[in-house]
């Protein structure tokens, strides 16, 4: 990062701790990117601005669409509960300048099943002043039967999903050095980044008494949006940078379940962990 620039404040220990450290990685993405720009010059071709957000959007895709869906049993019911994952980030740039080793996401779920039916929605909202709003949700639909009713059973099921992360922010930095005359000014300025992941994928599960070891593999599509709107000093005008990708991915999955909570690893361009419990009807 640039030495001009102020780093964001450090965030204090709350319940909702995951969430502020995956406010605190996409800040200073959004902060990399600004003081590699140099406040957003105009001379910065924008194949340079993509390839440097590139890594992000994989990063939060691979976290992002992970964890939709785990056996159920073919019956009528509903479930409530909760997800929790993390992608361990890699140790090359542009993450190196972070202070972080692995990018969380907390999310509620709910679902409701009718024969061999699985519907599925989840999400979470949640605002910090000092940082700005994170939205998560997504759903998905998900159809199984029993394939193989022997000594282990065998289920398959044919899944579709979609996600979509939304988080914005207002952020005045303190431009440190004479160059330009900008000695000593705050700089006002605003950015959101825009994910989406979609997929459909196929799932296999085996009933080992109360265990539920299962497979999954998905086809998805992912598109993000970066756009940073600020004041420049120089000539009192709003210039944007933006970065506009879209990209195919495939996922592989291996999880298990047991009485409601499940633990997941999957690999989409990174390894990503999950695990979760509902309280199943």
């Amino acid at each position: 990062m640039d030495r001009r620039f102020r780093r964001f404040p450090s965030l204090r220990f709350s319940p909702f701790l995951m969430l502020r450290w995956a406010f605190l990685l996409i800040a200073l993405a959004a902060t990399s990117v600004r003081a590699q720009l140099d406040l957003g010059s105009q001379d910065v071709p924008q194949s340079e601005i993509d390839d440097y957000m590139d890594p992000f959007y994989h990063v939060i895709a691979t976290g992002l669409g992970g964890g939709r869906f785990t056996p159920r049993d073919q019956g009528t019911g509903w479930d409530l509960g909760f997800q929790a994952g993390m992608v361990p980030l890699p140790d090359r740039q542009p993450f190196q300048s972070t202070n972080l080793s692995a990018l969380p996401l907390f999310r509620l779920r709910s679902g409701a099943r009718f024969g061999g039916a699985d519907l599925m929605a989840r999400g979470l909202i949640w605002k910090d002043p000092r940082v700005g709003r994170l939205a998560t949700y997504g759903g998905g639909a998900a159809y199984g039967r029993d394939v193989f009713k022997g000594k282990v059973p065998v289920a398959a099921a044919v899944m579709g999903g979609w996600d979509r992360l939304d988080f914005t922010s207002t952020y005045t930095y303190r431009y440190r050095g004479s160059a330009l005359g900008l000695f000593d000014q705050d700089v006002p300025g605003d950015y959101t980044l825009t994910e989406q992941v979609s997929g459909g994928g196929l799932m296999l599960s085996a009933r080992l008494g109360d265990w539920t070891p299962y497979a999954q593999g998905w086809f998805e599509w992912t598109s993000g949006r970066f756009a940073y709107l600020y004041l420049d000093p120089r000539d009192d005008k709003n210039h944007e940078v933006k970065s506009d990708l879209g990209f195919p991915g495939a996922r592989g999955s291996l999880g298990i379940l047991w009485h409601g909570a499940h633990i997941e690893a999957s690999l989409r361009s990174h390894l990503s962990l999950e695990a979760g419990w509902s309280w199943i009807h």
